[in-house]
């Protein structure tokens, strides 16, 4: 495909690429994990944006007089990091890998019903429901033990949970500063870290649970020379409406990532090859259509993308390298195109 250009106007192109997981795993049987020895600070394991005092929820600064303070619980790191979840008077809040669970935690060492937090009038209440690897607050195992604001509960081998008093306006301020670790600053998608710690667990519970998987790649076409002809502002401009479009109409269980620089990821959660192929294609056609305006200029884009499917007892690099082949022959046969990972 020949790159055609005026004054004013430039078509290059872009690649495609891949929320919220079932982490149960369906073994009747639950086996016995050795975790590590639990030797790290939880400053050390915490984003740096969201290390707080202990003596309050986020400083003690940002509560104002009169709202009133709810119990929630924030999950620092696992497979559910950055999630908030409300407890309810007198509902039990279960932590395991059943499908049944509230906190559905797809994390080694975690059994099917690990633990359960209620919120009662003598206090908030965390019981160890017979777990084979314990429940820890701070480093202490407990079996059951009445939490106090800012509590650290440790669950399986990487599940991090912190149990805080918050009014709404801390609520909402708590999800910014995780989500910021969470996500690009440029096109709001979640970034390369979040993407690798995804992949993980997806392809996990996909060798569990014998579901499927498909990955897209996307790389955006001539992005250099958009950039060198026009400056980073225009390039920059360019990824915002490359992550809209990689972003719109997408399925609650899809992830969408900037993997770095001009590339793009869509995971496609209990997707076959042929569904994933389908989206991917009206992702590039969209961005195809699409007109960037800057400053007076309307730029054309498109993508080239490679997909492939998830395979039975192949590890998780595996299905990035593959879609990763399959975007190289994209840019090799032309650009602004699909290719399928043999």
């Amino acid at each position: 495909m020949s790159v055609r250009q005026t004054e004013d106007t430039i078509a290059i192109g872009v690649a495609d690429a891949a929320d919220p997981m079932d982490y149960a795993r369906s073994s009747p049987n639950d086996t016995q994990t050795v975790l590590p020895a639990f030797d790290v600070s939880v400053d050390d394991l915490m984003p740096k944006a969201t290390v707080v005092e202990k003596t309050t929820s986020l400083g003690g600064q940002l509560h104002v007089p009169g709202l009133e303070r709810d119990p929630r619980l924030i999950v620092l790191s696992g497979g559910r990091e950055s999630d908030i979840f409300a407890l309810i008077p007198d509902e039990p809040f279960v932590i395991g890998r059943a499908d049944s669970s509230d906190l559905l935690l797809d994390d080694e060492g975690v059994s099917r019903r690990h633990a359960q937090i209620t919120n009662t009038k003598d206090g908030i209440i965390l019981e160890d429901l017979g777990s084979r690897n314990g429940v820890f607050v701070g480093s202490t195992q407990v079996k059951r033990h009445v939490l106090d604001p800012d509590d650290i509960i440790r669950v399986g081998v990487q599940t991090i949970i912190k149990f805080a008093m918050m009014d709404p306006l801390e609520e909402e301020y708590q999800r910014r500063l995780l989500q910021s670790a969470l996500r690009d600053a440029l096109t709001g998608l979640y970034n390369r870290r979040h993407f690798d710690e995804r992949l993980s667990a997806e392809t996990a519970a996909c060798k569990r649970h014998n579901r499927q998987l498909s990955l897209a790649i996307f790389d955006v076409d001539n992005f250099k020379q958009l950039n060198d002809k026009y400056g980073h502002s225009v390039g920059d401009e360019a990824l915002r409406e490359v992550a809209k479009a990689l972003g719109h109409n997408a399925r609650r269980e899809d992830s969408v990532f900037r993997y770095g620089g001009e590339e793009f990821c869509i995971l496609f959660r209990e997707t076959g090859l042929e569904g994933a192929v389908t989206a991917t294609e009206r992702r590039r056609e969209l961005i195809e259509n699409t007109v960037v305006r800057f400053l007076g200029r309307e730029l054309k884009l498109t993508i080239s993308a490679g997909v492939a499917e998830w395979k039975p007892d192949t590890d998780e690099l595996s299905i990035l390298k593959r879609a990763d082949r399959a975007l190289y022959e994209a840019k090799h046969l032309g650009k602004n195109r699909v290719r399928i990972a043999p």
